[in-house]
């Protein structure tokens, strides 16, 4: 699409784009753009031109129908280094692989298991609270979606780690996130000492211990299981060479 036949969008800075904008208050200029320009928001961060889009349709066709044309951006890519190339990271024929592999831990009786799962943390949860309390809603239900993700699909009960890897995501997505790119460190490679690098790989080393825990106790245990975990080992052991540590998603 020629760049005259756009549709309109928020009148940015001439450097650095909208990243004033949302650095300032993220989820509040996303909704204006929205409201006020509709389905397709042309907007650029600094140097990066980029789409914000708002509508199902358009949604449907980057991410089902269409999905071939479109590649995974730059904020993703740079976590391949770190995380190796598993389905948050990779495209193309990787990507599909991954995801008819791992297709048979999303059946619909597993996501109807599911729901009890989450109804029996909520309710833990809520057995916790009491009239007149101050609590921290951010934090409380970071940490209940990661219980409810680490029991639904990898089988674990991550206890007082629930806090550790919750700290631990926040540090990567912070670092990660398209605001940060304003910054002129954000601009040199991974592999240099910034004290936003450090922070990234102290995050990742963190989560790779404890995701290295859950697969030796899972291992050790000897458990026939049919959820994603148990789905990823045996895929892994039938097929060491097609599905290495690095596809896999862990760096073991």
């Amino acid at each position: 699409m020629a760049a005259e036949a756009l549709p309109r969008g928020p009148k940015g800075h001439f450097l650095s784009g909208h990243l004033r904008e949302l650095r300032r208050d993220p989820l509040g200029f996303l909704q204006r753009c929205a409201r006020e320009y509709g389905d397709f928001v042309p907007l650029r961060f600094g140097p990066t031109s980029a789409v914000l889009l708002n509508h199902p349709g358009f949604i449907e066709q980057v991410l089902v129908t269409e999905q071939r044309n479109f590649i995974k951006g730059p904020v993703v890519r740079g976590l391949r280094r770190l995380l190796g190339d598993g389905l948050v990271t990779s495209d193309g024929e990787l990507w599909l692989r991954q995801r008819r592999l791992t297709q048979p831990a999303f059946h619909r009786e597993r996501v109807v298991a599911a729901g009890d799962v989450m109804v029996t943390h909520a309710e833990r949860l809520l057995a916790t609270w009491r009239d007149g309390q101050t609590r921290e809603l951010y934090h409380e239900l970071a940490s209940l979606t990661l219980a409810n993700v680490a029991k639904t699909l990898v089988g674990a009960d991550l206890g007082g780690e629930a806090d550790v890897v919750a700290a631990a995501l926040t540090s990567m997505a912070r670092e990660q996130s398209i605001a940060r790119a304003s910054r002129v460190q954000a601009l040199l490679p991974a592999w240099v000492p910034t004290p936003g690098n450090r922070r990234l790989r102290r995050a990742v080393r963190c989560l790779d211990e404890i995701i290295d825990s859950i697969i030796d106790r899972r291992r050790a245990g000897g458990e026939q299981r049919d959820d994603l975990l148990a789905v990823l080992l045996q895929a892994r052991e039938e097929d060491p060479g097609r599905m290495t540590a690095r596809n896999f998603g862990t760096r073991r």
